[in-house]
């Protein structure tokens, strides 16, 4: 069948080989590392199976673990949980419930928790996450089973291209409420990035999004241009110059650092920063 089977190696510290076992298709089903270094050896192994349609329904790690896959009838992942098969219940789960959209995507996945192998266990925590019309993701959260507030939720708005144009976050505080992000974005033609904040009106591009409301963080608004040669010339950090006419597109000066500011050799690198 063409597949190795065993590898070996050495160097003047220690030497050791590889091995690996497949079955009548060609699936990997067993893969071994064996490593003799400072007179000791140390082995591990790995072991997989497979269903009819290829997909893993068993690991088994080098320390024994296993970890055992359910799959429905059009083969898509739905739960994996700690023993196999013959395990008495209840079962620790990795992940109790995988859900998925009409197309596909991954839509919902619950971490944690314990029951029998084939029910829907309670979770620690869960996620979801969310698509637009063409299938790009603009939204996730996290939920703690029992918590007050999320873990965190997450929710953007994309242009036609692409690009970021606003995006609201939520987390928790220490001391148990949570704070809101809204940040909103700009960009010219090029879809180079002119604006950003979190308070303030977009402006100075094609594309902006709406202005942003509701943020309890700090307040910020930068403003970016460029030049012809499509180099940044100013942002938060200041007003760039590109002063060595042999690294065009290397900036030599900030405005808010004194003096020079870099400097390069012939091959590009940066050799000063002040």
């Amino acid at each position: 069948m063409g597949r190795a089977t065993v590898e070996t190696f050495s160097n003047a510290v220690g030497n050791g080989w590889r091995c690996y076992g497949y079955d009548a298709r060609g699936q990997t089903t067993n893969s071994g590392l064996s490593v003799t270094a400072d007179g000791q050896t140390t082995t591990q192994t790995a072991l997989m199976s497979y269903n009819d349609a290829g997909a893993v329904t068993s690991l088994t790690y080098p320390n024994g673990e296993i970890l055992s896959s359910n799959y429905d009838n059009a083969g898509y992942l739905r739960s994996l949980y700690f023993g196999d098969t013959s395990s008495s219940d209840p079962v620790a789960f990795l992940s109790g419930q995988i859900n998925y959209t009409n197309t596909g995507q991954l839509s919902g996945l619950d971490i944690g928790g314990n029951g029998a192998k084939a029910s829907v266990p309670t979770p620690v925590f869960s996620t979801t996450l969310g698509y637009d019309g063409i299938l790009r993701p603009i939204s996730s959260s996290a939920t703690v089973t029992g918590a007050s507030a999320p873990l965190w939720s997450l929710t953007r708005t994309l242009d036609n291209v692409g690009n970021v144009l606003q995006t609201t976050s939520t987390v928790p505080t220490t001391t148990g409420s949570s704070v809101t992000d809204t940040q909103s974005f700009c960009y010219d033609a090029l879809s180079r990035l002119t604006w950003a904040g979190n308070t303030g009106t977009p402006l100075g591009a094609d594309h902006c999004g709406s202005p942003p409301t509701g943020s309890t963080t700090p307040g910020y608004s930068h403003v970016y241009a460029y030049d012809a040669a499509d180099r940044m010339i100013s942002g938060d950090a200041g007003t760039m110059v590109y002063g060595d006419a042999a690294h065009v597109h290397a900036a030599t000066s900030l405005s808010s650092v004194p003096n020079q500011y870099a400097s390069y050799d012939v091959m590009g690198n940066m050799t000063c920063r002040t």
